[in-house]
């Protein structure tokens, strides 16, 4: 199993440092769940947002608590035109997977619109 170093693991890291402050694209959004003794709950905890940034074009998911998502998919996937949003407080961590690959999650306070 791999290891991370007990200085990275609990490293955080702006969002603003993979994306160098390229403009995200909303691609999608899916409700997440809360697990419950590793099951899936009905209960609803907040939305992971699917985003691509305008220069690498790298696409990433980004996890927001919330009641309610800041677009439907159905809207997204129906827009004329691109959907630009920010993070609020986007934070990246790193975590090792059963099969001892290091990954990253990337969770934020917030989104919204960009103008």
């Amino acid at each position: 199993m791999g290891r991370i170093n007990p200085l990275v693991r609990d490293m955080e890291i702006p969002l603003i440092a993979l994306t160098k402050g390229a403009s995200l694209i909303l691609l999608g959004c899916k409700p997440t769940y809360e697990y419950i003794n590793q099951q899936r709950s009905e209960s609803v905890i907040g939305y992971t947002y699917t985003v691509v940034d305008n220069q690498k074009f790298n696409k990433i998911q980004v996890k927001v608590e919330s009641t309610s998502p800041l677009l439907t998919d159905e809207q997204i996937s129906t827009a004329k035109e691109h959907i630009f949003v920010k993070f609020e407080q986007a934070i990246i961590k790193l975590y090792i997977t059963q099969s001892g690959d290091v990954e990253f999650s990337i969770k934020a306070t917030g989104i919204s619109l960009q103008k």
